[in-house]
């Protein structure tokens, strides 16, 4: 019998890549063929033709476009940014769009707040949601598993230091100043209401760091910069900085493999913080550098909660930063309320030991999707197949847009993916046999 097929569908290639290939090598291990695909890949009609069994989707949009192309597939939903306060989180639309919910098999959720932002919006909608007084339809679909970047951050190996300087990292933050897409600044601040407010921030940011660069003392510190994955990778390399060997850009897919090569994080706050106390690495979250508040209201929605639990490394000057880079190794990894936090957002506390004895969130997520196609085996999902190895021949000439930050061709990433990552699933294998 032909193997059954699994579609894995990014929504950020530098953000989810390392998700969607881990996550794939785990079902491989359970004898499955898998792919991984770009939004606009998923579209495209030869991988159609690859009539998948299960398709995983990262993104609520792509999802409900995809549920009109595979019809006959098995639809999973895990959101890529799943640890939003609820103005900002998609998953509460579970809630309104009953032929949504209706059409995934499963639903995969970070944390308990996931959960209570869906049911918030049942209670606010009251008899007009589909999912009012039917808990038991919540608790049959969607499972609270963890956020799945986690795990790489968990099991990837840190790089030992071997250039004999301290390895500052700078968190990159400038989707707008540098948006992959080319759109200019001017355009974001005359078509966005946040456009100006955003620019003034990554600007200051830039700003931030090139000082960085400038005062401290290069033959002590070496500088790594990690581009947000909304941002122009290309444009990082005329830079003077670059060229002189001052500044390094990450080229690694995943968040977690640079941290586990910096010895400090500085960062704005961001949905990557959580990696960074997972890494165990000590960071200093800049926000409030030569910003006003009002300019700082977005960095996420849970940046205030950051802020509160984890004091002392949010410093309000440029000389009161300069002091905690000194003293870095002084700065506290997390606090209890900040744990307790992590716990509720992302079902995770790195001082909590029984955590680590919990199985991952992407092993989870593998079985459950295993688990529903082993139920049923005898099911026809489709006929008419086209082989894997077409498809993948097919792809090999597929157009790529440069100014796209998610389209890629498969085979461009082949040797990449298997050099950063699989290690990672070895050492997750060898920690849940």
């Amino acid at each position: 019998m032909s193997k059954l097929r699994v579609l894995l569908v990014t929504a950020y290639a530098h953000r989810d890549m390392g998700t969607c290939y881990v996550l794939a090598s785990l079902l491989k291990q359970k004898g499955y063929d898998c792919m991984i695909v770009s939004n606009g890949g998923a579209h495209s009609l030869h991988v159609r033709k690859w009539r998948p069994s299960a398709v995983f989707w990262m993104r609520m949009t792509n999802l409900k476009k995809g549920l009109k192309l595979y019809t006959n597939s098995y639809h999973y939903y895990c959101p890529g940014e799943g640890g939003e306060q609820y103005q900002f989180a998609e998953e509460k639309n579970l809630a309104v769009d009953k032929d949504l919910f209706s059409n995934i098999k499963r639903v995969f959720l970070w944390g308990n707040n996931s959960v209570d932002n869906i049911l918030k919006k049942v209670e606010e909608l009251g008899k007009e949601s589909h999912l009012y007084n039917k808990k038991q339809w919540m608790e049959n679909k969607v499972h609270i598993v963890g956020h799945p970047r986690m795990d790489i951050a968990r099991f990837v190996n840190n790089a030992e230091n071997t250039v004999d300087k301290i390895r500052i990292g700078f968190v990159g933050s400038f989707s707008v100043i540098n948006q992959a897409s080319k759109q200019s600044l001017l355009s974001k601040v005359l078509n966005s209401s946040n456009g100006y407010t955003h620019g003034i921030f990554q600007l200051n940011l830039a700003n931030t760091y090139s000082r960085l660069m400038s005062e401290l003392d290069q033959s002590k510190y070496r500088f790594s910069l990690r581009p947000y994955p909304g941002e122009s990778r290309s444009e990082y390399d005329s830079m003077k900085k670059v060229k002189d060997g001052i500044l390094s850009i990450d080229k690694h897919f995943d968040f977690a493999t640079w941290i586990s090569e910096q010895d400090l994080l500085i960062a704005p706050t961001s949905s990557t913080i959580p990696q960074i106390v997972m890494g165990r690495k000590p960071f200093i979250l800049v926000d409030f550098i030569d910003n006003e508040p009002e300019q700082s209201v977005y960095r996420i929605s849970l940046s205030k909660m950051f802020h509160h639990h984890m004091p002392k490394n949010v410093p309000k000057s440029f000389g009161e930063l300069k002091q905690l880079i000194n003293k870095y190794n002084e700065l506290p990894f997390t606090t209890d309320g900040m744990n307790k936090l992590l716990e509720y957002v992302y079902l995770m506390s790195p001082d909590n030991s029984a955590r680590s004895n919990l199985p991952s969130t992407l092993m989870l997520m593998a079985s459950c999707i295993d688990s529903d196609l082993k139920m049923c085996a005898n099911r026809k999902f489709s006929i008419f197949v086209w082989p894997g190895w077409l498809i993948r021949v097919i792809d090999r000439f597929k157009k790529v847009d440069a100014n796209s930050y998610n389209d890629f061709r498969m085979s461009d990433f082949n040797n990449n993916l298997s050099d950063e990552f699989e290690q990672v699933v070895m050492n997750m294998l060898a920690v849940n046999k």
